[in-house]
């Protein structure tokens, strides 16, 4: 692995969130005044929430040979390898869970659901993104002998 993926990963997981920030998240009623709001912001929100935790996975697995299965794994073999901040773990947990109900339970999630995680989500995603960009700046030579 090279740094340039890292960072296109990074870059992958801000072109999501630029998705959701382009979203008319002002209000509820101006949000669902087009329909297709609901989609375009579910599609960005998965694809961001997938990606900070792909990021977190690619990290344990080619920087410390450390494999996972399930999403909140990730956040917890992130803790142990001092990758992320307490603060930032909890927020990767509940970005797991975000992530499993939309892809388990998604018929159960409602266009306001869509809607408050938008709103809701968005932060914890920037500041992940920031977090891990922060921790390969600063890791990037000590790992990058088991990165292929």
């Amino acid at each position: 692995m090279h740094k340039k993926v890292l960072f296109n990963r990074i870059a992958w997981i801000e072109k999501n969130l630029e998705g959701i920030r382009s979203l008319p998240l002002e209000s509820y009623d101006v949000f669902m005044k087009d329909k297709r709001n609901i989609r375009v912001a579910e599609f960005y929100l998965r694809k961001g929430l997938e990606a900070v935790l792909d990021l977190g996975r690619y990290i344990l697995i080619n920087g410390f040979g450390i494999q996972v299965s399930k999403y909140e794994e990730i956040a917890e073999k992130l803790d142990e390898n001092g990758v992320l901040s307490k603060k930032d773990v909890i927020l990767l947990k509940i970005i797991a869970y975000k992530c499993y109900q939309l892809v388990y339970y998604r018929s159960e999630i409602t266009e306001k659901d869509i809607y408050k995680m938008c709103k809701e989500e968005l932060e914890k995603l920037s500041r992940l993104k920031d977090a891990y960009s922060y921790w390969i700046k600063a890791n990037f030579e000590k790992i990058a002998a088991t990165l292929h």
